[in-house]
Protein backbone atom coordinates (compact mmCIF):
# COMPACT_ATOMS: atom_id res chain seq x y z
CA UNK A 1 0.00 0.00 0.00
CA UNK A 2 1.39 3.37 -0.97
CA UNK A 3 1.15 6.59 1.06
CA UNK A 4 -1.83 7.96 -0.92
CA UNK A 5 -3.85 4.75 -0.42
CA UNK A 6 -3.06 4.80 3.30
CA UNK A 7 -4.08 8.47 3.60
CA UNK A 8 -7.38 7.69 1.88
CA UNK A 9 -8.06 4.76 4.24
CA UNK A 10 -7.33 6.97 7.26
CA UNK A 11 -9.63 9.68 5.87
CA UNK A 12 -12.47 7.19 5.32
CA UNK A 13 -11.98 5.71 8.81
CA UNK A 14 -12.08 9.14 10.44
CA UNK A 15 -15.29 10.07 8.63
CA UNK A 16 -16.88 6.75 9.53
CA UNK A 17 -15.71 6.28 13.12
CA UNK A 18 -15.03 9.81 14.40
CA UNK A 19 -17.63 11.79 12.51
CA UNK A 20 -20.28 9.01 12.31
CA UNK A 21 -20.84 9.43 8.60
CA UNK A 22 -22.71 6.64 6.82
CA UNK A 23 -20.86 4.56 4.26
CA UNK A 24 -23.21 5.94 1.62
CA UNK A 25 -22.40 9.56 2.53
CA UNK A 26 -18.64 8.85 2.50
CA UNK A 27 -18.95 7.14 -0.89
CA UNK A 28 -20.78 10.15 -2.26
CA UNK A 29 -18.15 12.54 -0.83
CA UNK A 30 -15.12 10.78 -2.30
CA UNK A 31 -16.81 9.55 -5.49
CA UNK A 32 -16.85 5.74 -5.07
CA UNK A 33 -19.52 3.11 -4.45
CA UNK A 34 -20.81 2.21 -0.98
CA UNK A 35 -19.47 -1.39 -1.25
CA UNK A 36 -16.04 0.11 -1.97
CA UNK A 37 -16.21 2.03 1.36
CA UNK A 38 -17.07 -1.23 3.14
CA UNK A 39 -14.02 -2.88 1.53
CA UNK A 40 -11.83 0.06 2.53
CA UNK A 41 -12.96 -0.14 6.17
CA UNK A 42 -12.29 -3.88 6.14
CA UNK A 43 -8.83 -3.34 4.66
CA UNK A 44 -8.06 -0.64 7.25
CA UNK A 45 -8.75 -3.22 9.98
CA UNK A 46 -6.53 -5.78 8.24
CA UNK A 47 -3.71 -3.24 7.86
CA UNK A 48 -3.93 -2.23 11.53
CA UNK A 49 -5.00 1.33 10.77
CA UNK A 50 -8.02 0.84 13.00
CA UNK A 51 -8.51 -1.50 15.91
CA UNK A 52 -11.88 -2.35 17.35
CA UNK A 53 -11.77 -2.83 21.11
CA UNK A 54 -14.77 -3.96 23.08
CA UNK A 55 -14.55 -3.14 26.78
CA UNK A 56 -16.71 -5.82 28.35
CA UNK A 57 -16.54 -5.19 32.09
CA UNK A 58 -19.81 -7.08 32.46
CA UNK A 59 -18.17 -10.29 31.27
CA UNK A 60 -15.37 -9.97 33.82
CA UNK A 61 -17.86 -9.14 36.56
CA UNK A 62 -20.18 -12.05 35.76
CA UNK A 63 -17.20 -14.41 35.64
CA UNK A 64 -16.05 -13.17 39.06
CA UNK A 65 -19.58 -13.54 40.47
CA UNK A 66 -19.76 -17.15 39.26
CA UNK A 67 -16.33 -17.96 40.71
CA UNK A 68 -17.30 -16.56 44.13
CA UNK A 69 -20.65 -18.39 44.06
CA UNK A 70 -18.89 -21.69 43.34
CA UNK A 71 -16.05 -21.13 45.80
CA UNK A 72 -18.31 -20.32 48.74
CA UNK A 73 -21.36 -22.34 47.56
CA UNK A 74 -23.59 -19.25 47.47
CA UNK A 75 -26.89 -18.94 45.63
CA UNK A 76 -26.19 -15.49 44.26
CA UNK A 77 -23.34 -12.97 44.34
CA UNK A 78 -23.41 -9.35 43.28
CA UNK A 79 -20.14 -7.67 42.28
CA UNK A 80 -20.21 -3.91 41.82
CA UNK A 81 -17.69 -2.29 39.45
CA UNK A 82 -15.92 0.48 41.35
CA UNK A 83 -13.01 1.34 39.08
CA UNK A 84 -12.12 5.06 39.14
CA UNK A 85 -14.64 5.91 41.88
CA UNK A 86 -13.77 8.02 44.92
CA UNK A 87 -14.85 6.86 48.39
CA UNK A 88 -18.24 8.63 48.39
CA UNK A 89 -19.07 7.52 44.84
CA UNK A 90 -17.99 3.97 45.72
CA UNK A 91 -20.31 3.89 48.75
CA UNK A 92 -23.14 5.27 46.65
CA UNK A 93 -22.56 2.72 43.83
CA UNK A 94 -22.48 -0.20 46.27
CA UNK A 95 -25.54 1.19 48.07
CA UNK A 96 -27.50 1.58 44.84
CA UNK A 97 -26.65 -1.93 43.65
CA UNK A 98 -27.54 -3.38 47.06
CA UNK A 99 -30.83 -1.45 47.11
CA UNK A 100 -31.85 -2.78 43.67
CA UNK A 101 -30.79 -6.30 44.68
CA UNK A 102 -32.74 -6.22 47.96
CA UNK A 103 -35.78 -4.62 46.32
CA UNK A 104 -36.07 -7.61 43.97
CA UNK A 105 -35.99 -9.99 46.95
CA UNK A 106 -38.61 -8.30 49.13
CA UNK A 107 -42.07 -9.84 48.90
CA UNK A 108 -45.29 -8.73 50.55
CA UNK A 109 -45.47 -9.99 54.13
CA UNK A 110 -41.69 -10.39 54.51
CA UNK A 111 -39.79 -9.69 57.68
CA UNK A 112 -36.47 -8.02 57.03
CA UNK A 113 -33.72 -7.84 59.61
CA UNK A 114 -31.15 -5.06 59.34
CA UNK A 115 -27.97 -4.39 61.22
CA UNK A 116 -25.88 -1.24 61.08
CA UNK A 117 -23.01 0.34 59.19
CA UNK A 118 -21.93 2.44 56.26
CA UNK A 119 -22.97 -0.02 53.53
CA UNK A 120 -26.49 -0.48 54.90
CA UNK A 121 -26.80 3.26 55.42
CA UNK A 122 -26.00 3.85 51.74
CA UNK A 123 -28.27 1.01 50.65
CA UNK A 124 -31.22 2.60 52.46
CA UNK A 125 -30.27 6.04 51.16
CA UNK A 126 -30.40 4.70 47.57
CA UNK A 127 -33.50 2.56 48.18
CA UNK A 128 -36.43 3.66 46.00
CA UNK A 129 -39.78 4.42 47.57
CA UNK A 130 -41.78 1.28 46.91
CA UNK A 131 -44.96 0.17 48.66
CA UNK A 132 -44.80 -3.36 49.96
CA UNK A 133 -47.78 -4.88 51.78
CA UNK A 134 -47.34 -5.90 55.40
CA UNK A 135 -43.53 -5.77 55.41
CA UNK A 136 -41.88 -5.60 58.81
CA UNK A 137 -38.42 -4.14 59.25
CA UNK A 138 -36.63 -5.42 62.34
CA UNK A 139 -33.36 -4.02 63.75
CA UNK A 140 -31.13 -6.97 64.57
CA UNK A 141 -28.97 -4.99 66.98
CA UNK A 142 -30.57 -2.79 69.62
CA UNK A 143 -29.54 0.50 71.05
CA UNK A 144 -28.14 3.64 69.56
CA UNK A 145 -24.97 5.57 69.96
CA UNK A 146 -23.73 9.11 69.93
CA UNK A 147 -21.63 8.86 66.78
CA UNK A 148 -23.21 8.80 63.29
CA UNK A 149 -26.69 7.86 64.49
CA UNK A 150 -27.87 7.53 60.89
CA UNK A 151 -25.82 4.32 60.65
CA UNK A 152 -27.33 2.56 63.68
CA UNK A 153 -29.71 -0.32 63.13
CA UNK A 154 -32.79 1.37 64.63
CA UNK A 155 -32.34 4.39 62.36
CA UNK A 156 -31.59 2.24 59.31
CA UNK A 157 -34.69 0.14 60.03
CA UNK A 158 -36.78 3.29 60.45
CA UNK A 159 -35.58 4.83 57.17
CA UNK A 160 -36.06 1.55 55.27
CA UNK A 161 -39.57 1.13 56.68
CA UNK A 162 -40.46 4.62 55.41
CA UNK A 163 -39.21 3.83 51.91
CA UNK A 164 -40.82 0.37 51.78
CA UNK A 165 -43.98 1.73 53.42
CA UNK A 166 -43.58 -1.04 55.98
CA UNK A 167 -43.76 -1.31 59.76
CA UNK A 168 -40.85 -1.10 62.16
CA UNK A 169 -40.29 -1.12 65.88
CA UNK A 170 -37.23 0.01 67.77
CA UNK A 171 -35.19 -2.63 69.53
CA UNK A 172 -34.05 -1.72 73.00
CA UNK A 173 -32.12 -4.51 74.60
CA UNK A 174 -30.53 -5.13 77.91
CA UNK A 175 -26.85 -5.18 78.64
CA UNK A 176 -24.98 -7.77 80.61
CA UNK A 177 -22.64 -6.62 83.28
CA UNK A 178 -19.31 -8.32 83.74
CA UNK A 179 -20.74 -10.27 86.67
CA UNK A 180 -23.35 -11.84 84.36
CA UNK A 181 -26.34 -9.94 85.73
CA UNK A 182 -28.63 -8.23 83.27
CA UNK A 183 -28.74 -4.46 83.45
CA UNK A 184 -31.88 -2.80 82.18
CA UNK A 185 -31.22 -0.08 79.62
CA UNK A 186 -31.03 3.45 80.93
CA UNK A 187 -33.37 5.41 78.65
CA UNK A 188 -31.76 8.70 79.64
CA UNK A 189 -28.48 7.69 77.98
CA UNK A 190 -27.67 5.76 74.84
CA UNK A 191 -26.84 2.10 75.38
CA UNK A 192 -25.40 -0.58 73.15
CA UNK A 193 -26.33 -4.25 73.45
Amino acid sequence: MNIEERKMLVKVCKMYYYESWTQEKIAEKIGVSRPMISKMLHRAREEGIIEIVIHDDDHEISTLEKEIEQLFKLKQVLVVPTKDLNKEMLSSAVGKAAAQFVLKLIKNGDRIGVSWGNTLYHMVREFPIEKKENVKIIPLVGGTGNHRNEMHSNQIAYELSKKARGHMRHTVCTRRRRNGRIKEPNHSTSQYC
